[in-house]
This record gives structure tokens, C-alpha cells and sequence, in this order.
């Protein structure tokens, strides 16, 4: 059995496993994923890390047993163990020491993070799931480095404008069913998701917006990107860059040159082949200020009507997938404004698909957050 650590917004890594892996066959808490299926999560945006289940602990000897395991099976000066269970910590590195290891982090009721696989590679994590304590060995973790890369060295836009976080970028597109053959993002903005496709993914996209500054910002961070990574093939894997209103996709793409891409990758570009994957427009920013809760209601009608439009213009076009997401206000602790996403849906053939069992969105958001991101995906159902 594998184990998955679920990253700060656990349902979204929870759906983002679920798309990618397509199993049933799992169990997850706040934390932790436990299933039978394997999934490389080097390309994932919320997963954290992945390992081995060992089995349950009843005691310090069932570590030990893991412990000299591992270590016959991977000899290694050091090692990490994180406990959230009530072990005899003194005896468990002495032990550890008289199996060969040599320096041992020890965690206690708190776990690794990036910081720490950077030192040490082998780690043990012993966690309590549904009840049982469980005994597990780290193989693998994502490199938070390219992102922190990406934030800091990208020379076009701000967060000002609307900058999009690139873990959630690299999560819509995992959401979307991977037999499509390109994507597209019609709220392009700065090319968050754009330049995630190429790091990772590197499936043909399509990148249009409205606004011809945020082109010019996605243009100048292709360009750094094609210096910063020369292996990464713009040229080929950007189809189309375009200013153009997502509320006339439609019309727009039509009259645009869009259907000529087909020599760049010597495949015919179809709608009907394509899944939009976007952030969208989230509204204004307010910054510090506090705008009423009639200001709010009235950005959320205008969303609305704007996905009513964008969602009859991909019908028209037969785009088969759409993952977005909506802005989601906080008012006071507890109430949240919402679109009324199924009135933008009504008398269409899109129908909105399950992320997690039961649940058809993701709320992503920090402590500090305003606006909540509501992750959605609707499919053409005929």
C-alpha cells in the first residue's frame, strides 16, 4: 500500500489524486491518503509527499523492525523519524544508532517538510489513521524549489494584477481528464497555468485574454522561460497567443487564425478535443478595503452572467471539459457569498462533475484569503 501526505487544502489534493489515478480504492483523512494505486507526485500541485505503508505500530519494536529494514534494504548514514504517537524517544535512537545509522532527526508531533528532505533523505513517519498508529517510510517528495523559482524570478506582472499561485495551477490541470489533447485558458492573464503546462505537462495550449497588458506580461515570462529552461519548447507547445473576450469564444475564435495552428505540432487543433482549464476573473481587487455586502452580491451576479456566456460559447464550440474556478467572498467569520453556478448552467448541456465523492467544488484559500478560490469542473454531457 502507498501513502500520500495531502497538502494545505487536503480535498484538493484528495480530487487531484482521484483524476489522475481514477481509483476507488482509497482512504484518506486530513492529512493522509492511504490506497493501493502508485502516482508519481513530482507533477502534482498538492500532494506533499509519498511512501511505503510498513503496518501498524503496537509498539517501539514494530519501528525497530522498520527501522532494520530499511536500513539492510538501503543502508544510509541518516535518517529522519517523525512520531505522533507516544513512543520511548531515547530508546528509539539508541536503537537506531545500534542498527547503523548514524545521525537521526527526531520529530516528535510534527512532520517533515522541505527543509528537512533536503538534509536527509531516508525518512520514517509513524501517524495515526482512523485509529491505528501507522508505520511508514518516505520515497519520494515534490521539489518546492520551481516553484519558488517561478514566483521569485518571472519578470511580467504582480500580484497586484492578479499574479496566479503555480501549485494550483499545476492542480486545475491534473483535473482535467488527460485524453483530451489540448488545453486552453481564456483568462490567460500573466501565463501562470501556461508556463506550468510547459514545465510539466508540455500539452499543447491555447492562451487568450481580454486584456492586452496581461499578454504582454505572459509574453515577456514565455521568453524567460525559454532562456531559463532551454529544453522547454514554446515554440511548439504554445499554439496560439490572442487577445480575445471569453465571452464571444466563440465568434472570436472562429474569426481568429486559431484553426491554423495544425502545422506547429502536425496534428489537427479540434475543439471537441480541448479542455479549458482556467482561473478566471475572481472580481476586483480591494486590497484593505472592506466593500459592502451589496458591492459583493453585485460582482458575484456579473461573474455569473459572464460564465453563463463563457459556458454557451464553449457549447457552441463542443469543448468537452471546463475546469475553473469562481470567487468565493468571505463575509464577517463565517458567512460566504457564492455564483449561483447552477442558474449559469440552466438550459445547457454542461453538467457539473464530482471532485471529491459527494462534493462538487474545492474551496482554496489561505488563513489571510478574502476571496476563496471555488475549484469546479462541468463536462458536455451530450
Amino acid at each position: 500500500m502507498f501513502f500520500y501526505r495531502l497538502g494545505h487544502i487536503p480535498e484538493l489534493a484528495t480530487a487531484e489524486f482521484i483524476s489522475l489515478t481514477n481509483s476507488k480504492n482509497f482512504k484518506f483523512n486530513s492529512q493522509f491518503l492511504i490506497s493501493s494505486s502508485d502516482l508519481d507526485i513530482s507533477k502534482t500541485g498538492s500532494l506533499v509527499y509519498k511512501g511505503n505503508v510498513f503496518g501498524n505500530c503496537t509498539d517501539t519494536e514494530s519501528i525497530v523492525k522498520c527501522l532494520y529494514e530499511l536500513y539492510q534494504s538501503k543502508p544510509s548514514k541518516k535518517l529522519g523519524i517523525s512520531i505522533n504517537a507516544e513512543i520511548n524517544s531515547k530508546e528509539l535512537i539508541k536503537i537506531a544508532k545500534e542498527i547503523g545509522f548514524k545521525k537521526i532527526n527526531l520529530l516528535i508531533g510534527k512532520e517533515p517538510n522541505a527543509g528537512h528532505f533536503k538534509d536527509i533523505s531516508d525518512w520514517v513517519v509513524v501517524f495515526d489513521f482512523y485509529g491505528e498508529t501507522t508505520i511508514a517510510v518516505i520515497t519520494d517528495s515534490v521539489n518546492q524549489d520551481i516553484f519558488s523559482n517561478l514566483d521569485m524570478g518571472l519578470p511580467g506582472g504582480n500580484m497586484k494584477r492578479g499574479k496566479m499561485n503555480l501549485k494550483l495551477a499545476l492542480s486545475l490541470l491534473n483535473l482535467a481528464d488527460n485524453k483530451n489533447s489540448f488545453y486552453w485558458d481564456p483568462f490567460v492573464g500573466q501565463g501562470g497555468l501556461v508556463l506550468i503546462d510547459l514545465l510539466f505537462n508540455q500539452k499543447p495550449i491555447v492562451a487568450t485574454d481580454f486584456d492586452r497588458t496581461a499578454i504582454r506580461d505572459m509574453r515577456l515570462n514565455l521568453d524567460w522561460i525559454s532562456k531559463k529552461y532551454p529544453d522547454v519548447r514554446v515554440d511548439k507547445n504554445v499554439l496560439h497567443i490572442e487577445k480575445m473576450d471569453a465571452a464571444t469564444l466563440a465568434k472570436s475564435s472562429l474569426d481568429s487564425n486559431l484553426k491554423g495552428v495544425s502545422k506547429k505540432i502536425n496534428q489537427k487543433f479540434d475543439f471537441n478535443q480541448t479542455a479549458i482549464v482556467t482561473e478566471g476573473f475572481l472580481g476586483p481587487v480591494y486590497g484593505f478595503e472592506n466593500p459592502t455586502r451589496k458591492t459583493l452580491e453585485s460582482n458575484l451576479e456579473e461573474i455569473q452572467t459572464l460564465w453563463r456566456n463563457v459556458f454557451s460559447e464553449c457549447q457552441k464550440l463542443e469543448i468537452p471539459e471546463i475546469v475553473f474556478c469562481l470567487p468565493a467572498y468571505k463575509v464577517g467569520s463565517s458567512d460566504i457569498l457564492r455564483v449561483d453556478i447552477d442558474k449559469s448552467l440552466t438550459g445547457l448541456d454542461y453538467k457539473l462533475m464530482e471532485l471529491n465523492p459527494g462534493k462538487y467544488f474545492v474551496d482554496y484559500s489561505r488563513a489571510k484569503s478574502k476571496v476563496i478560490h471555488q475549484i469546479q469542473k462541468v463536462i458536455l454531457s451530450v
